[in-house]
């Protein structure tokens, strides 16, 4: 009896002193077209964190996990045990812009982040009908909210004289609503037009403007 006794506390004190399986945490979410509201398949995701080091959270961050979305958008993170200070994600696929997302001291599963894909727009400017040397052309843009915009050109953009054949190329969101506003003078006779230029998907849509 005293044996078996023996055997049972030797048997408990190995137990105790084995190493038990780290807690693992899931950080769930979905990702989505910034302007199709649709989701995004294989965007990878990588989780990080401020981690606590020797009772110091660290200044970089740390990547905790890194994973990919589902055909349907949907992401699932595990990462392990630990005490964790500021979180950030970070969203990067091809043809889609990279993007960090700042969340807090605190993940909140379940909620729905986006990713803007990428697009351009190359505009042909020309002056078909010359007049005089009164002639001349402006152009502006009204950009969705939120939306990416970038050219070598500032705007608003005007040219004068009669001369006028150029191209104005411009990185933009794809599927994002772009309001192209042209004022021209032609003739002594002033002329306003707009139109919504969308982008393609990691394309170029051009666009002719004729005068």
């Amino acid at each position: 009896m005293k044996k078996n006794i023996f055997v049972l506390l030797i048997a408990l004190i190995l137990l105790a002193g084995c190493d038990k399986e780290p807690k693992e945490h899931s950080f769930t979410g979905m990702v989505k077209d910034q302007f199709l509201d649709k989701p995004v398949a294989n965007v990878k995701l990588d989780l990080q964190a401020q981690v606590l080091q020797d009772n110091i959270f660290s200044v970089a961050y740390q990547t905790i996990s890194t994973g990919y979305t589902d055909d349907l958008g949907r992401f699932q993170l595990n990462y392990g045990d630990n005490v964790y200070d500021e979180y950030r994600l970070i969203l990067n696929k091809d043809g889609y812009f990279y993007k960090t997302i700042n969340l807090g001291n605190k993940l909140i599963n379940d909620k729905i982040y986006t990713i803007a894909a990428k697009g351009v727009i190359k505009i042909h400017i020309k002056n078909i009908n010359p007049y005089d040397e009164n002639d001349f052309i402006s152009i502006s843009w009204i950009i969705p909210n939120d939306a990416y915009f970038n050219s070598e050109i500032n705007f608003p953009f005007i040219v004068n004289g009669l001369d006028v054949d150029l191209f104005l190329v411009c990185n933009v969101n794809a599927y994002a609503p772009y309001i192209l506003v042209a004022n021209w003078k032609h003739n002594a006779i002033e002329i306003i037009r707009s139109d919504t230029i969308t982008p393609l998907f990691n394309d170029t849509t051009y666009y002719d403007l004729f005068y």
